[in-house]
């Protein structure tokens, strides 16, 4: 009865599209309060992401007092599938790609509606997390692929990061690789498109269950989100987090204007230039 399912529209294949509602429900405060997004699974073949999202819609719908206040003070949208196509068929990548001009699918237009309908009714978006897994090798349980490059929300991104990193390696008990892996944008996906329209913060993250020296089960999977939603409404309560809730604000007024054409062009030649020095630097590695 805590959360509210949204279906938001159907994938190519049929399967629904879901956004999972938690919190803010007291209409008086539901606009003001800050909202944090969670969405999992934009690649297919990347389960411990969704196990990560069911994590935090467990904790958030908990009697424990902490996820009762969390659900008065702020509001959660949880996606524990993107692309459910891609997940049924063990395909790594489907629509993931397909939030820019030229470039939608079905899945990408009613995800879009669904989030330009929120903000054009003045609700809050200030996070949002995007959560995929990695193969044993390849990173440690926690890591950070990239952190979103405009000024001033890197500096707001580095610092809520941190603090992720410090309290999931206290937690674990282990070392975990603390800097990001590099300042890259995500172009065309969901996240970017979000942050791009809107100006929220965007973080992605990489877990992994299987590192070489230590295995995660999946209540370590779930607890791992729960981390990130405790770690994420710390920092918006604190002072360096309201400054940020204030930058998102000034941001997403500001981009209302600046939708022209023209603009459009540019931003998305800036996108795929991105996405080419980020292919480079891969193939380097």
């Amino acid at each position: 009865p805590l959360a509210k399912v949204i279906t938001v529209g159907t994938s190519k294949e049929g399967r629904p599209l879901r956004i999972v509602k938690i919190g803010g429900d007291d209409e008086r405060h539901a606009r003001e309060n800050p909202c944090i997004l969670i969405y999992a699974r934009e690649h297919g073949t990347e389960p411990d992401a969704s196990w990560a999202a069911q994590g935090a819609m467990s904790y958030l719908c908990s009697s424990d007092e902490s996820a009762v206040r969390l659900r008065q003070t702020l509001t959660f949208l949880i996606v524990p599938m993107l692309d459910p196509d891609s997940a049924a068929a063990s395909r790594y990548e489907g629509m993931i790609r397909s939030f820019s001009v030229g470039c939608e699918s079905v899945e990408s237009v009613a995800y879009g509606e669904t989030f330009k309908l929120w903000v054009n009714e003045h609700f809050r978006l200030d996070i949002i997390f995007n959560f995929h897994n990695v193969e044993s090798a390849e990173a440690s349980h926690l890591s950070c692929p990239c952190i979103q490059n405009q000024i001033p929300q890197k500096r707001y991104a580095r610092l809520l990061h941190e603090n992720i990193i410090k309290s999931a390696a206290r937690s674990w008990r282990i070392p975990l690789q603390g800097n990001p892996w590099g300042d890259d944008v995500l172009g065309a996906r969901l996240g970017w498109w979000l942050s791009t329209c809107y100006g929220p913060l965007h973080l992605a993250y990489e877990l992994n269950s299987q590192d070489r020296a230590r295995h995660l089960t999946l209540e370590d999977l779930r607890a791992t989100s729960k981390l990130i939603v405790i770690e994420s409404a710390r920092f918006l309560d604190s002072p360096d987090g309201i400054l940020l809730k204030q930058a998102v604000q000034v941001e997403r007024y500001s981009l209302d204007s600046r939708w022209t054409p023209d603009a459009k062009k540019h931003i998305y030649q800036n996108i795929i230039a991105a996405e080419l020095l980020c292919k480079a630097r891969c193939a380097k590695k």
